[in-house]
Formats: C-alpha cells, sequence, structure tokens
C-alpha cells in the first residue's frame, strides 16, 4: 500500500515506511494542510537564526578600539634603505617579555615607551628576531611626562637615533597612549601572561581565550616624486646717504624644517623653532626703527628662512645660489640661528673663517658686551671646513663656501650628526623656555641694533661748549694712548663724520651739522693689524653711551616697557603654533598653511619678500603614508573557532534535512543518503 499526500510520500513496502507512516502521519497532514505556508515560515526561522550567529561573529570580531598611528618614516640616503620598509599590518599582539626561541614573524609587539628595554629592541633592529610589526606606546601626555620624568627625553632621543639608521623589514608605528589602549594593554598581557604570543597557530586552544588583532589597512607606501623645499627671504632697506650707491647687507637665517623618527611628530620646538621665533622678533622689532627714517640704520637687512636644514642645509646653499651676485657680495656677514630655547647661561658662535678675522671679531665682542649684560657668557668655537666634503655641519657653512662672512648662533657646542637634533620626537614645547627665547632675541638685537644696523650718531650740536668738545677729544686721545705710540700711522677725519657703520673705516656723515669743520681729531692704529681701527671706533661707541646721558648704566634700545620693548605674547605664540605644527620639508606643500603663515608674517614686517621653491638633494629620497588609523581588534581563540565551526556545520545538517523533509519528502532524503549504485559499480 502507498499512501499518498501533497507533500510527503512513504513507501510502505520499506520497513522504515511502515513503522514511520503511522507515527507521522497526524503531524503531516497538518503539515500538509498548512502546505507552502509552513515551508516559509520554515525558511524564514531558519534566515534570523543564521542572522543571528552571524551577529555574534561580528560582535566578537568588532575592534576594541582605534587609534591615531605615526609611521616610522621611509627614505633612503644615496640608493640605501632606511626607515619603516612596510606600511599594512595584520598581526596578533603581544608584548614583552617572551619566551625564549619563540616565535615573532606573525606578531605585532607592543612597546610601551615608560618599560622600553633596549636591550630585546637591539635584537628586533638587527634582525635578530623577526617580527610582524612594532608597535611604540608614547606617554598620553608627552609633555607633562617630560616634566615630571627627565629620562623620558633621554629615552625617545636614544629610540630615536636607532630607529631612523636602521632599516626595518617590517610596519614600525606610533601611537599615544589613551583609555582606551589603557583598557585593552592589561587583557594583551594576560593573554601573553604564558609567554607565548597569540597566532594564528598558537592562538590557545582555551574555549573562552581571547586575543588581539592590530590591523592598519592601508597602501604600500610610494616614493614622493620631486619634493620641494621652500625659503623664504624678506628685506628692510637701509638709509642711503648722498653719493652713496649700496648699503652692506646683515643677513640673519634661521632654518625652519624638521626631521624625525615620525614625521608626523616633528615638530621641532627648539631645533629650529626657536630660531624661527627670535628671527621672526627680530624683524618685527626693526621693522619699528626702519620705519622711521630718523632710526633707519645704515645697513640693509635680510631676514630668510631656510628649508633643507636636517639634509646639510640643501635650501640655504640653494638660496645663496640664487643670489644676485652683487646682493651675495654686499653681505657684509650673516648670523644663523640654531637651537637657541634651551639654554642655561652659555651661548656658542660657531664660525669657519679664524677668529681673528675682522668681522669674526667684531660680532663675537659685540654679542660678549650684550651678554655680560645680560649675565650670559658666549663662547667661540672655530672650526675649518672641507669643500670636498658633501656634510654641512652648520648653516654658515653653506654661506662660507660662497665665500660671505658667516657664523652660527646656538646653545650647543658641537655639531650634531647627520639628520640628528633636527626636531624629533624629544623636542617638544616643553623642551624650550619662553624666558630663554626671549634672552637669545635680546642678545641678538641688541648686538645688532648698538653695534651695526642702528648709526648712533654724536650728540654734538652747536650748543655744545668748547670744553665739552674738549673732554671729548681726551677721551678720544686717552684711548689711543693705552698702547705704544711705536709703529703707529695717522689718518685725520673730522669729529662731526664719526658714524659707526663698518669696521673698514669712519665714513663722512654729511647729516650731521652745527660743528666748526675746523675741528679735527686723530685716530692711530697699528699697520700690523687690521683690528685696530675697530676696536678705537668700537670703544668710542661704548663711550657715547655715557655721553647721551646714560652714566652708571648701558644704553638699550629694547628696554623693557617701551615702545621698542619685546612682546611676549608674540613669542608664546608662535612657539605654541610651531609647537604644534610638523614641518618635515619633503612632506610639506609649496602653499602648505605652516609656509603661507611664515611668508605673511614676514611680509608684515618687512617692505619686500620673496619664495623661492627648489627640489631637495637628489641623495634623499622618501616615502608617503605617514599616518593611518590602526584597529585593534578582539579576536577569539582558536579553540573557539573549533566550537563555533561545529555548530554551524551541525545547524546547517539539521537545517538542511528539514528543509528536504518539507519540500521533497522523507524518502528523498533516505534516498539522497543512501544513493543507488551508479552504472559503473553494477557492471562491476
Amino acid at each position: 500500500m502507498i499512501i499518498h499526500y501533497q507533500c510527503f510520500q512513504f513507501d510502505s513496502r520499506s520497513w522504515f515506511g511502515r513503522k514511520t507512516s503511522s507515527l507521522f502521519s497526524g503531524r503531516l497532514a497538518r503539515i500538509c494542510r498548512g502546505g507552502g505556508g509552513m515551508v516559509m515560515s520554515l525558511t524564514t526561522y531558519s534566515i534570523l537564526v543564521l542572522v543571528l550567529v552571524l551577529a555574534v561573529c561580528v560582535e566578537l570580531g568588532d575592534a576594541a578600539t582605534a587609534v591615531d598611528a605615526y609611521r616610522l618614516i621611509q627614505y633612503d640616503l644615496d640608493g640605501a634603505p632606511y626607515g619603516s620598509r612596510l606600511a599594512a599590518l595584520n598581526h596578533f599582539a603581544g608584548v614583552a617579555p617572551f619566551a625564549s626561541g619563540v616565535d615573532l614573524s606573525r606578531t605585532a609587539v607592543i612597546l610601551p615607551l615608560r618599560d622600553l628595554n633596549f636591550t630585546l629592541l637591539h635584537e628586533f633592529i638587527t634582525g635578530k628576531q623577526q617580527l610582524g610589526g612594532l608597535l611604540f606606546l608614547l606617554p598620553r601626555d608627552t609633555d607633562s611626562a617630560r616634566k615630571d620624568t627627565g629620562p623620558i627625553r633621554t629615552i625617545l632621543s636614544k629610540l630615536e637615533h636607532l630607529l631612523i639608521h636602521a632599516n626595518l623589514p617590517y610596519p614600525v608605528y606610533f601611537a599615544h597612549e589613551d583609555d582606551k589602549i589603557n583598557e585593552v594593554l592589561p587583557d594583551v598581557q594576560r593573554g601573553d601572561g604564558t609567554g607565548q604570543p597569540a597566532s594564528a597557530t598558537t592562538g590557545g586552544l582555551e574555549l573562552m581565550t581571547h586575543s588581539f588583532k592590530l590591523v592598519v589597512s592601508t597602501s604600500e607606501p610610494k616614493k614622493l616624486s620631486s619634493p620641494t623645499i621652500t625659503n623664504i627671504q624678506g628685506w628692510l632697506p637701509g638709509l642711503k646717504g648722498d653719493g652713496t650707491s649700496q648699503l652692506p647687507t646683515i643677513a640673519v637665517v634661521a632654518s625652519y624644517d624638521t626631521f624625525g623618527a615620525a614625521p608626523e611628530l616633528s615638530v621641532g620646538s627648539d631645533s629650529n623653532g626657536s630660531g624661527v621665533v627670535v628671527l621672526l622678533e627680530i624683524a618685527r622689532l626693526f621693522s619699528r626703527l626702519y620705519s622711521n627714517p630718523n632710526t633707519r640704520g645704515r645697513y640693509n637687512l635680510l631676514f630668510g628662512l631656510t628649508s633643507g636644514g636636517p639634509y646639510n642645509y640643501d635650501g640655504t646653499m640653494k638660496w645663496l645660489r640664487n643670489f644676485d651676485q652683487r646682493i651675495r657680495e654686499s653681505i657684509e656677514f650673516a648670523i644663523c640661528l640654531n637651537s637657541v630655547g634651551s639654554w642655561d647661561n652659555e651661548l656658542w658662535l660657531h664660525v669657519s673663517k679664524p677668529p681673528e678675522n675682522v668681522y669674526i671679531r667684531q660680532v663675537y665682542e659685540s654679542l660678549a658686551d650684550v651678554a655680560k649684560e645680560l649675565d650670559v657668557t658666549i663662547g667661540l668655537k672655530h672650526k675649518k671646513i672641507n669643500i670636498s666634503n658633501s656634510r654641512v655641519a652648520w648653516e654658515h657653512e653653506q654661506f662660507s663656501r660662497v665665500r660671505v662672512t658667516a657664523l652660527t648662533l646656538s646653545e650647543l657646542s658641537v655639531a650634531p650628526e647627520l639628520l640628528h637634533n633636527t626636531g624629533g620626537l624629544s623636542d617638544s614645547r616643553d623642551s624650550v623656555d619662553d624666558t630663554t627665547i626671549q634672552k637669545s632675541i635680546k642678545l641678538v638685537a641688541e648686538s645688532l641694533g648698538i653695534g651695526y644696523a642702528v648709526s648712533l650718531k654724536p650728540p654734538i650740536s652747536s650748543g655744545s661748549t668748547v670744553s665739552d668738545r674738549e673732554k671729548i677729544l681726551r677721551k678720544i686721545v686717552a684711548l689711543d694712548q693705552n698702547g705704544s705710540d711705536e709703529g703707529h700711522d695717522f689718518h685725520v677725519l673730522p669729529l662731526t663724520c664719526l658714524c659707526f657703520s663698518s669696521p673698514r673705516t669712519a665714513r663722512a656723515d654729511p647729516s650731521i651739522s652745527g660743528f666748526d669743520s675746523g675741528i679735527f681729531f686723530s685716530i692711530t692704529y697699528r699697520l700690523a693689524s687690521s683690528l685696530l681701527p675697530y676696536v678705537l671706533l668700537r670703544k668710542l661707541l661704548l663711550e657715547e653711551r655715557h655721553i647721551y646721558g646714560y652714566q652708571g648704566r648701558n644704553v638699550q634700545i629694547f628696554a623693557d616697557n617701551s615702545s621698542l620693548a619685546l612682546n611676549p605674547f608674540y613669542v608664546k605664540s608662535w612657539l605654541d603654533l610651531l609647537s604644534q605644527t610638523p614641518r618635515v620639508a619633503p612632506f610639506l606643500s609649496k602653499n602648505d598653511a605652516i609656509v603661507s603663515a611664515l611668508k605673511k608674517e614676514l611680509a608684515d614686517h618687512t617692505d619686500e619678500v620673496n619664495v623661492y621653491h627648489e627640489t631637495i638633494d637628489g641623495m634623499f629620497t622618501f616615502y608617503d603614508s605617514t599616518r593611518s588609523t590602526l584597529s585593534i581588534y578582539q579576536v577569539t581563540s582558536v579553540g573557539f573557532d573549533f566550537v563555533m565551526l561545529a555548530i554551524i556545520g551541525l545547524y546547517l545538517i539539521v537545517l538542511f534535512t528539514v528543509l528536504v523533509i518539507a519540500t521533497r519528502g522523507f524518502d528523498e532524503l533516505l534516498l539522497m543518503i543512501r544513493r543507488p549504485p551508479t552504472r559503473k559499480s553494477k557492471a562491476a
């Protein structure tokens, strides 16, 4: 007997059919009466269960946190690769210490800066231990951390020194600690408590064990094509006298760009943000003096903000070569500012020409005089340059290579190595002191103002008595009588012409009147020494401070609480801005915000501003992908994956069975399980 139903069919001739037909007949009849609706409800129910399972899997694989990550710089130097050579990251997280001999080739090692083990790090860098990736955790509030723990800055400097000269064939990132990372880190450490980090094969077979994965989804880094460096210059023209065709020029220069292990974190507050701030404030102060013809100096002032400083001052070299030869020859000397924001009471003047050089001595003594008033010591260091050597340690050396006298004022007593002390990880806002910056500004501005750019004319008018004039003459003669008269020659100049403008000569000033032209005085100098006339004039100039009526105290052009006083708010504002702005030149566009801001600021205080774009030296090649988003995913153990696989597999089998029975009948299911032998098997 064969019992037919609309939806099911059982063969009563089979034993299973006879036994089950009566058992399922009533229920199957009800299912059949439901018809397709029951099948639809089963399908809907199955889909809902499947969605629920997928939702659980998605929840288990959701990102625990996402933070900004800054990749270690990648560059080539003369074709040799340095830095992090990969950018994409997708590996299990691990925290030291690890068991001896453990395989870390598929592990992204997290190294908090506070607990950094340099011995272990050296093994990672030298290739003794293969890694899947490195993540350095910087203190959350780096500034306050460095104030509280001095060694933090030392650790950062040492770490940067190791990384920028290493070739690392895996991704290396920096990230700041935050609440999310601090919540995840203990879980990672607990998961690695056995010393065996999680991985695809050693993720742990415990059912409830959880691991974490570090994922950075980004394309592989590409070379930067023709990175540019931008130089900015501004002029303050001096006051020309009658018959003067071209005035001498004094250049004040500072390099504004930086270099560090992480380009996005290289703000360089001290190196060389401090030099930039000093230059801008000096430009602002002298712009006020030069705006009035009565106080305008007889020197042109040239302010240069150069780029490419970390790369042998490549931008300075190209900036100088673009100068008109007459302008370059008019530069009497250039003073370069480098790292002048964190010294205590000593600064260094680095020179390439011998200290006996008239201009070198002139600048040094002028700075030393003002430094003495500020209770500061100025040291002088002479280092010859080797033109055949491409290494340029100080910015003034680029001037010396084109035969322009130049000096570098810095808190550093020794020239840094290539790509070192160039505004990296340890050089943040707390590394500079506002008061120190202001003292540097006053030192340079006063020495330029009193010694060079501002002409201090003798205040002798027609109202002066003969006795006053005689006192001045006796004072001049007394200066010269301190030495021997032997070997002296005599040059006679009218007293009214005395105007300090250059160590080369004292030249006539026709604007001074009201003094008898017949009164002359003698300035003597030793023929064997070209410094003597400068020394006499300088001494006379210092004496003239008292002639102005400032007995007992020194003249200060930029005195506090005066209209020419320094502006502490201006200094602080620019320090804050530069300390928040990465300035690695290859990653700055021609119209970058910081470049535009510097250009605008210089234009506000000078009469003429020019911008020059150059291509960086070909010995350096840089790569992009400096900043990404790091996602930290919480993932389950391998054991949990096996259990989930078994549950899902069992669920699919049950679902398939129910659907086949509901649509094609139980006999069809049995036929699927017990398929009839094929023709080949029958033939056999």
